[in-house]
């Protein structure tokens, strides 16, 4: 009889460990630890009042001074620390006062260069 691995994913302690990691080497501890980081089921949000709900892989809240990531990227930890990285330079960026152009909703040219930023220092290294 063959066993069957039970493949468990990342844990939410083991999440706000990589957060802490990546605020440390990648960020210098700019992002506030009180930040909320979380695993979310049907990850998504609605823009303004007048959108529909949307469903994503992960975004930051202001509001709610979190980070969520969709509960199933929990099984695929390369992509879930991807996605946190992008969130985290959302974060980052809203606290040093980048807003950006409206249309391009934070993704704009600062958005840009933290991420060759990230590239450059070695935060991807091993996930791409």
């Amino acid at each position: 009889m063959k066993t069957v691995k039970v493949r468990r994913g990342m844990s939410a302690a083991k999440l706000r460990g990589m957060f802490m990691f990546l605020n440390l080497h990648f960020f210098d501890n700019r992002i506030p630890g009180s930040m909320r980081v979380e695993f979310m089921k049907n990850c998504g949000n609605k823009e303004s009042k007048k959108d529909k709900f949307k469903l994503v892989d992960a975004f930051f809240s202001l509001r709610e001074d979190a980070i969520y990531l969709d509960d199933l990227l929990r099984f695929f930890p390369d992509y879930a620390t991807i996605c946190l990285l992008h969130e985290m330079v959302h974060v980052d960026l809203h606290f040093r006062g980048y807003e950006g152009y409206p249309i391009d909703k934070g993704h704009g040219t600062g958005f840009h260069a933290e991420i060759a930023r990230l590239i450059k220092i070695g935060a991807y290294d091993g996930l791409l």
